[in-house]
C-alpha cells in the first residue's frame, strides 16, 4: 500500500494509517512493509531533503542493538541477525503524521501546524550514529550542566546553527520563515513545552511503540520466538490508541477516554520492561557501552561531534574494521564466538569475584552497573484527562491510585537496582585491538569497586 503525502494537509498516510479501525481492532501494524511515504513540494519534504533526514534517519536503527533473542544462564539456539531493523526515519515520518492529527483536532492553526510537524520529523535529528548505545543514567550525571552530544533533546538550537545553520536559514527564507523565531519554537515544541509541545510527546511516544510492536510481531511471525507474547496480546487485546480520543481543555490536550490512556502507559511500561531496558535484550548495546565506544573514543578514532553527522553503518564499519570483526559482526549475539551468559548480583563485590573467576577460566567477562542503563518514568504526569469537575489535569492528579500502581511497575521492572554479569566461554574473535579494550574496560571495573 502505497500513501501519497502532501505537506498542506498534514502528512496524509499517518491520517489513512491511523484514523480508522484502533490498532487492537487491526492488530500492529506492519509499517515498515506496508506503508511508503513521498512528498511533493513544502516546507516538510524541503527539510527532507536540505537538511539530509532522508540519508541520516533512514541509516539509524531505531532500536539500535537491543536483540530480540533474550540471553540468561543457558545458551539459545536462534541464528542472528539478532537485532531489529527498522529505523529512526519512519519512526519520525509517523510522529509528523500523528502530531498532523492531534494537531488537526485540538484545531492548531496552519501555520502552528506546519512548524509543530516539523519539529517531529526532526526531533531526533541530533541522535548519534550508535544511537541510545551511548546513553545510561551514568553518563547523564557525569554530563549534567553540560552541552550533551549524547541527548539529542540538549542544546537543539545550539547544534542546528553550528551543524547546519546554512541550510537551516535557506529552509526558512525559501518558505518565508523567520530562521530564529522558527528555530526556537522547533525546539521547545520538541522540549514539550506549550499545547504543541504536548501533542508531540504523545506523537513522539505512540510513533515508536507503533513501530516497534510491527517489529516486534515480525520478528515473533519469522522466528517463532515467545519472548514478547506478553506485550503483543496486550497491545492486541486493548485499546490503546489515544490519538483517537484526545480533545482541547484548558489550553491541554486530554484523552477523554482514561481507560485507554492507562491501557497506552501500561502498554509503553511493557515495553520499557521487556524490551528497551530489560538486561536480557542489552548485551550488544552494553557490550559497546562498556568497552568498545570508550576505546574509540580514547584513541581518537570517533569524536562524539562527529557522530552527529554520520549513520549507524558508518560506525559499525569503524568497529569491524578496528576489530577486526567480519562484516555485520555486531548484529550477532554471537560475535565472540559463542552465545553470552547472564547472572544478576545484588552487591557489586560478588560480581567481582565470579567476574575474576570466569575471566580465569578463559571466558570473555563483562559487567555492568544499574547506573549503565537509562532512567525512565511511568509519564503519568504528563498526559491529561478530566477530573469530576470537567477541568484538565495530568493522570497522576486525575487518577492516583491507578498512576502509583504504575510508578511502583517502574520502580520495580523497569529501572534496575541489581548488577549484571555477561560472560561467554571459549571466546573466539578476541583480536589484539578487542583485547586492548576489553583490559581497559577490566581496569575501569574493577578500579571503581576500590
Amino acid at each position: 500500500m502505497s500513501i501519497k503525502t502532501r505537506d498542506k494537509k498534514g502528512l496524509e498516510s499517518g491520517i489513512a494509517l491511523l484514523s480508522g479501525e484502533s490498532v487492537s481492532q487491526k492488530g500492529v501494524l506492519p509499517l515498515d512493509r506496508s506503508v511508503s511515504f513521498s512528498f511533493s513540494s513544502g516546507l516538510l519534504s524541503d527539510a527532507i531533503h536540505l537538511l539530509g533526514l532522508d540519508r541520516s534517519l533512514k541509516g539509524r536503527n531505531q532500536l539500535q542493538l537491543i536483540s530480540w533473542a533474550l540471553i540468561g544462564e543457558t545458551a539459545n539456539p536462534f541464528v542472528g541477525p539478532h537485532t531489529f531493523c527498522h529505523t529512526r526515519w519512519n519512526h519520525s515520518l509517523l510522529a509528523a503524521a500523528i502530531f498532523q492529527l492531534i494537531g488537526a483536532k485540538v484545531r492548531v492553526g496552519e501555520r502552528e501546524l506546519v512548524v509543530g510537524q516539523l519539529a517531529a520529523l526532526l526531533h531526533d535529528m541530533w541522535l548519534l550514529s550508535g544511537g541510545d548505545s551511548w546513553k545510561s543514567a551514568n553518563q547523564q550525571k557525569a554530563m549534567a550542566g553540560q552541552l550533551s552530544m549524547c541527548d539529542e533533546d540538549d542544546g537543539f538550537m545550539q547544534k542546528m546553527l553550528q551543524l547546519n545553520g546554512k541550510e537551516w536559514r535557506k529552509l526558512c527564507k525559501r518558505h518565508g520563515l523567520n530562521a530564529h523565531v522558527t528555530l526556537k519554537e522547533v525546539q521547545s515544541i520538541v522540549w514539550g513545552n506549550g499545547l504543541r509541545g504536548q501533542i508531540q510527546e504523545i506523537a513522539d511516544t505512540a510513533s515508536y511503540m507503533l513501530g516497534d510492536l510491527a517489529e516486534i510481531s515480525r520478528i515473533a511471525n519469522r522466528h517463532g520466538v515467545e519472548n514478547f507474547g506478553k506485550i503483543l496480546s496486550f497491545a492486541n487485546d486493548n485499546p490503546w490508541d489515544i490519538w483517537h480520543y484526545t480533545h482541547l481543555v484548558d489550553d491541554k490536550v486530554v484523552v477523554l477516554k482514561p481507560e485507554v490512556l492507562e491501557n497506552f502507559l501500561w502498554l509503553r511500561a511493557l515495553l520499557w520492561g521487556g524490551v528497551y531496558n530489560t538486561p536480557a535484550t542489552k548485551f550488544l548495546e552494553l557490550l559497546m557501552h562498556k568497552v568498545v565506544y570508550p576505546y574509540l573514543v580514547e584513541e581518537g578514532m570517533v569524536d562524539l561531534k562527529g557522530l552527529l553527522k554520520q549513520d549507524d553503518a558508518w560506525l559499525w564499519n569503524i568497529v569491524e574494521d578496528v576489530f577486526g570483526w567480519p562484516s555485520d559482526a555486531v548484529f550477532n549475539l554471537d560475535l565472540l564466538g559463542g552465545w553470552p551468559m547472564r547472572r544478576e548480583f545484588d552487591f557489586k563485590k560478588d560480581l567481582l569475584e565470579c567476574e575474576n573467576e570466569l575471566r580465569a577460566k578463559g571466558c570473555f567477562t563483562l559487567v555492568v552497573d544499574p547506573g549503565d542503563f537509562q532512567i525512565s518514568k511511568s509519564k503519568t504526569d504528563k498526559y491529561n484527562v478530566l477530573d469530576r469537575y470537567g477541568k484538565a489535569v495530568p493522570y497522576s492528579l486525575g487518577f492516583p491510585v491507578q498512576s502509583a500502581v504504575l510508578e511502583e511497575s517502574f520502580k520495580k521492572r523497569v529501572n534496575y537496582h541489581r548488577f549484571q554479569l555477561y560472560w561467554v566461554e571459549n571466546p573466539q574473535n578476541i583480536t589484539p585491538q578487542f583485547e586492548k579494550a576489553w583490559a581497559r574496560a577490566v581496569h575501569r571495573w574493577h578500579s571503581e569497586q576500590e
